[in-house]
């Protein structure tokens, strides 16, 4: 029933799950003579028809995550707020109500075609063994290769299609104002939970790249790691991003030519002759479920896995507002000569960084 974009919001929270765990019942006991105690009154959360509740397919399912399972597999992109209880609630509910967090969940109905479809669904299975990598040698090289391009001061910085979130969370180490978005809700909820274990404060919302809920000119700067090459319409995500960043604004972006190969001589034969050397880049991507092979059949209807990159890159952002400041291009040859033979030594993969025209305003042409 709902209209395309549609949004479905629910409050709801694990209420008798104490029914099924020892331990929650006690802690639920435990705050029912608490409350009798502070306020005199009697509230029963323990009880209520134990029986009936038990035959409830939810009673004993663990949410928020059986929501999120269920409603990304209907179409939805899911954001959730686990306790929006501590907004909402008054103290004498927070404290009774304590072992059931009450949880907010906003799901917003998509129409993605058929190859959207395939990519999103890629990389919902692909966030179960994506890494993360936060370790000192890495963030050190990425602190270093970021900071020389942006401005002075504590930046407002938007992380597109952020992953498992590891450039937000550089960027949160720098000591910027960070908020991650990706389309895929598995992922969003590992880059939550690694920003949680780092001890760094980054706002993550599931939300697609180019469609986002920001005001115009909202960020000093936005980042993206390995997107663009994945989206079915580049050229206007990078328009839309170019409504989001504030004028003079920074655009910078790592990606590669990662498909180039299905479409390109040279790319191919270097591809072939990694494999026979080194074995296919993507054998173990199966360990998690997932099909290396759902990834190549969407990538030949993905516009840039048509195209030689970074020069379409130049050539659009030139046409959408953006001055080029600085690229870098790792070429294959070049990659070979340092006798790398990681799985990217094939392609060429690049750093964009673009300045938005402070002129000017792009609607997307």
């Amino acid at each position: 029933m709902l209209k395309p974009k549609g949004q479905l919001l629910i409050y709801d929270a694990n209420w008798h799950l104490h029914f099924f765990d020892d331990a929650i019942m006690e802690r639920v006991h435990a705050r029912e003579k608490r409350h009798y105690a502070k306020y005199g009154s009697i509230e029963t959360v323990s009880g209520n028809d134990c029986d009936y509740y038990k035959k409830l397919p939810l009673s004993n399912t663990r949410r928020p995550q059986w929501d999120v399972n269920t409603l990304s597999r209907l179409g939805f992109i899911v954001e959730i707020e686990e306790d929006i209880g501590r907004k909402v609630y008054e103290e004498w509910e927070k404290e009774l109500y304590g072992e059931s967090p009450l949880f907010e969940i906003r799901a917003v109905k998509q129409t993605m075609n058929q190859d959207k479809t395939r990519v999103y669904k890629y990389w919902q299975k692909r966030s179960a063994s994506f890494g993360f990598g936060l370790y000192d040698e890495a963030v050190e090289e990425w602190k270093t290769r970021i900071k020389r391009h942006l401005p002075e001061g504590q930046l407002k910085v938007l992380d597109a299609g952020t992953g498992t979130g590891f450039m937000a969370a550089v960027m949160a180490m720098l000591g910027h104002d960070v908020t991650g978005v990706d389309l895929c809700s598995k992922m969003i909820e590992r880059a939550k939970g690694n920003a949680e274990s780092a001890g760094l404060t980054i706002q993550f919302m599931c939300t697609d790249a180019g469609e986002l809920p920001f005001a115009n000119e909202t960020f000093d700067v936005m980042v993206c790691r390995n997107v663009l090459w994945a989206l079915t319409n580049p050229k206007e995500v990078i328009a839309q991003w170019h409504r989001v960043l504030k004028p003079g604004g920074i655009l910078m972006y790592f990606d590669g030519n990662h498909y180039y190969y299905l479409y390109n001589d040279r790319d191919r034969k270097a591809r072939e002759a990694f494999i026979a050397e080194c074995g296919d880049p993507h054998e173990n991507d199966g360990a998690s479920g997932v099909d290396f092979k759902e990834m190549e059949i969407a990538a030949q209807k993905l516009p840039l896995s048509m195209v030689s990159r970074p020069e379409w890159d130049v050539s659009v952002l030139s046409s959408l507002g953006y001055e080029i400041v600085y690229s870098e291009v790792d070429k294959p040859e070049d990659k070979l000569k340092r006798g790398d033979k990681t799985s990217s030594c094939y392609y060429c993969t690049f750093m964009v960084v673009a300045k938005k025209h402070t002129t000017q305003y792009c609607n997307g042409g």
